[in-house]
């Protein structure tokens, strides 16, 4: 038996969004060391509450059909290539 809340409550799940709409570099673990919750939570919250996933180095809404992930894919690539030079 578990005391307290549970880590998936509205406010986690409204702290986790605020976050990723902030920063979507940033790492699960990073957004769980953040707020206190662990890295499964968040793992939770992310793609059973707010429905994204990653992809390179950003959060990306699951809507995309196949062709646009592929698109965004080469132009994240893209994007992290000229930054590098």
């Amino acid at each position: 038996m578990t005391i307290g809340c549970p880590s998936s409550t509205t406010d986690n799940v409204d702290c986790v969004r605020e976050i990723v709409c902030v920063d979507k570099r940033l790492t699960t673990d990073a957004i769980a060391s953040e707020l206190g919750i662990s890295h499964g939570s968040v793992h939770s919250i992310l793609h059973n509450y707010l429905n994204v996933y990653r992809v390179c180095l950003h959060m990306v809404l699951k809507r995309f059909s196949p062709e646009q992930k592929e698109i965004r894919k080469y132009t994240s690539r893209d994007w992290t290539d000229m930054a590098a030079s």
